[in-house]
């Protein structure tokens, strides 16, 4: 019930805006364009609402904006999607880098993935509460890491950062 083939996918392809539009209603967002999903967030998202509990929402940066922050949740993209037993291969150097082409077929794979697995399981699903409880969840983890590792600054450090930004007579490094 999971694999999807190029073929299945042929068989009822949308064009940009009604994936955009289905897109947007089931998760709540309000995404302009195609390349807007290269953060790999909405994917992910609709797995979360077909596998309530497997997908790690917290991992996700939900404002990955450059290309190897967007690569980072993309990996757990492609983790979550065999973890799911779903074989797809993900052109995820192509959607990290915003190719039109690479971002609509995954679109399009996950609408069609949508439509043959249960295409109202979004109506239960709360997308943005899920968004929200991820974003605090993720930054209740980083704060908890930085709180349990602080990092003190020598006396070296805590001298240059109190000292003028602009030295008129700069530290000597000595080549030996």
């Amino acid at each position: 019930t999971s694999g999807m083939s190029a073929s299945s996918l042929k068989q009822r392809s949308l064009g940009r805006w009604e994936l955009l539009g289905w897109l947007n209603e089931i998760l709540s967002l309000d995404y302009a364009k195609v390349e807007d999903c290269a953060d790999g967030v909405a994917f992910l998202q609709i797995l979360d609402a077909f596998y309530p509990g497997k997908v790690p929402l917290h991992r996700l940066d939900f404002s990955a904006k450059l290309p190897a922050q967007r690569l980072k949740n993309l990996r757990l993209l492609e983790k979550t999607l065999k973890e799911c037993g779903i074989d797809n291969p993900l052109p995820s150097d192509g959607i990290a880098n915003s190719s039109f082409q690479d971002t609509y077929e995954t679109l399009q794979f996950f609408h069609s993935f949508a439509q043959r697995n249960g295409p109202r399981v979004h109506v239960g699903y709360d997308a943005s509460g899920r968004r929200r409880a991820a974003q605090l969840q993720r930054e209740r983890l980083l704060l908890s890491s930085s709180s349990s590792n602080p990092t003190r600054p020598t006396s070296r450090t805590a001298a240059h950062t109190t000292s003028d930004p602009f030295p008129t007579n700069p530290p000597q490094t000595h080549a030996d």
